[in-house]
């Protein structure tokens, strides 16, 4: 899942819906800084990004969970993933 940039997304979908950085710091209750240290990382502490989910109503788990590679009983991997839905782009990078 190294392919996913967590912090991409969530700031791609916070300007879609047209909210600043100190929105979405009061949402959340944290400090603008560490937004921006969160759009930076590729990986986030799952309280927050449950708190991002809740401010920006939508589901950034699914990112996530649809990009994990499962393998079957072959031994086959299958990738999945779930297009943005306000661009349409993979969640890969």
């Amino acid at each position: 899942m190294k392919n996913i940039h967590i912090g991409k997304i969530i700031y791609a979908h916070l300007l879609q819906d047209g909210h600043s950085v100190s929105w979405l710091a009061r949402k959340i209750n944290c400090e603008r800084t560490k937004i921006y240290r969160i759009f930076n990382s590729e990986n986030i502490d799952t309280d927050i990004l449950e708190r991002i989910c809740i401010a920006l109503n939508y589901n950034f788990f699914l990112c996530l969970s649809n990009a994990i590679v499962i393998n079957d009983e072959q031994n086959v991997s299958k990738n999945y993933t779930l297009a943005c839905k306000y661009c349409n782009k993979s969640m890969r990078n």
